[in-house]
């Protein structure tokens, strides 16, 4: 048997993902629209769905001894923006039919993100290392995740006339989100060294993530006048809106 052996061992996974989105539902430029139920939608459903692993092993031996190194890590990235923008503006809105089941508004504006992260990061590493005399293995392992999710999120009737007719008419303006982070990290490491005289060995894992969600929604009707099934018009000041139904305002997160 030969005087010794050296093994050196490194393995590495890493990703970087990027979502971007601008999704605009707009009606404007002084447009006039007549119909049974208006909805203006601007939606947006962005997914990563990812899993990073890295592995290093590694066995030495000798007459005299042994050493083992090795190393592991494993990581990502990940970032969704969103930018949604569902809106009538400088336009008139009518309608002209009752709420049904499948219809429950008669004028829906609803910008919505269901936005989400799913990510795992895995490392490890393993060292054998003997001989004669004695080994030494070292190995570490680590996994990181950083995953952050932006949205801007606007829903907004504004400088518009909107004639809610029917005798429950109703007017619904919903800025949502529900956005999610998912994550599991793990960092390993082992090793196992020996000799007739004895043996070291140095291990070493560690994982960690950073996760970061930043929401600014808004729902909101501006210097606009909404009319009941009368004709009378209900919101004359921006702060004053009111339907022969109800007029739903909600910015959810």
């Amino acid at each position: 048997m030969g005087p010794g052996g050296v093994t050196g061992a490194v393995g590495a996974s890493a990703a970087v993902n990027d979502i971007s989105n601008t999704v605009r539902a707009v009606v404007a430029d002084q447009s006039t629209i007549t119909a049974s139920h208006i909805s203006v939608e601007a939606l947006s459903n962005a997914d990563i769905i990812v899993a990073t692993l890295g592995f290093a092993g590694g066995v030495s031996g000798g007459g005299t001894g042994g050493v083992s190194l090795s190393g592991a890590g494993a990581g990502s990235v990940n970032l969704i923006i969103n930018n949604l923008d569902a809106k009538i503006s400088e336009s008139t809105v009518t309608t002209l039919g009752e709420p049904t089941l499948e219809h429950p508004n008669s004028v829906i504006v609803l910008a919505k993100d269901d936005s989400s992260v799913i990510a795992t990061a895995g490392a490890g590493a393993f060292g054998v290392a003997g001989g004669g005399t004695g080994g030494v293995t070292a190995q570490a392992g680590a996994s990181l995740a950083i995953n952050t999710i932006v949205n801007s999120i606007t829903a907004t009737i504004v400088g518009s006339t909107i004639n809610a007719n029917g005798t429950n008419s109703h007017v619904a303006v919903l800025a949502e989100s529900d956005a999610e982070i998912i994550i599991s990290t793990i960092g390993f490491a082992g090793g196992a060294s020996g000799g007739g005289t004895g043996g070291v060995n140095i291990s070493g894992g560690a994982s960690g993530s950073g996760n970061g969600i930043a929401n600014e929604l808004e729902a909101s009707i501006k210097a606009s006048v909404v009319k009941d099934d009368q004709g009378n018009a209900t919101g004359l000041r921006p702060s004053q809106v009111s339907a022969t139904g109800n007029v739903s305002l909600m910015a959810e997160d």
